[in-house]
């Protein structure tokens, strides 16, 4: 069963080639997101959508 992804849950998201651990802050649907990388006062934020992976990981999530 897939992750439901909602504000607060965590994810892993390709940023700028590396894969980094984020933190949802807002959710358009399943697809697109809102997420933040770093602290709550010195983080920053990006939208992502989903992207498919081959191998073990069903899908992840990209830096639009």
């Amino acid at each position: 069963m897939p992750k439901i992804m909602r504000p607060g849950t965590t994810t892993y998201t390709l940023i700028n080639g590396r894969l980094r651990h984020t933190v949802v802050t807002s959710v358009d649907d399943q697809d697109n997101l809102t997420v933040r990388v770093g602290g709550v006062t010195g983080g920053s934020s990006f939208a992502a959508d989903r992207a498919s992976v081959n191998g073990t990981r069903g899908y992840q999530f990209e830096e639009e």
